[in-house]
């Protein structure tokens, strides 16, 4: 039976790998919407005291879930997610609808 990405996902464009005799998921492609994104299509998001290091507080607060902590790292091209973001920095982060609309 094939697996199925939940919804919201970070897996939800990749192809599933056979590792051990189980199915499970191969390497992260990031999804189609995501690759030609505007100016117009991000928020900018000053980060709090209460905020930093927390990528998943922030994806809360934006989203009204954790679950899209994964965007706001990959449209900041984070590389080392321990101790990201620092207090003051200001990210980006995709327009609720448009994430919601394609996830």
């Amino acid at each position: 039976m094939p697996i199925e990405p939940p919804t919201g996902s970070r897996f939800v464009e990749s192809e599933p790998i056979i590792e051990n005799g189980q199915e499970t998921w191969g390497l992260w492609k990031t999804p189609t919407f995501m690759q030609n994104l505007k100016d117009e299509d991000y928020i900018r998001y000053s980060v709090t005291n209460q905020m930093a290091g927390r990528p998943d507080k922030i994806s809360d607060d934006i989203y009204g879930t954790t679950i899209y902590d994964w965007t706001l790292l990959a449209v900041n091209h984070v590389s080392d997610p321990l101790d990201w973001p620092k207090t003051g920095e200001v990210i980006l982060a995709i327009r609720r609808e448009l994430l919601t609309a394609n996830i």
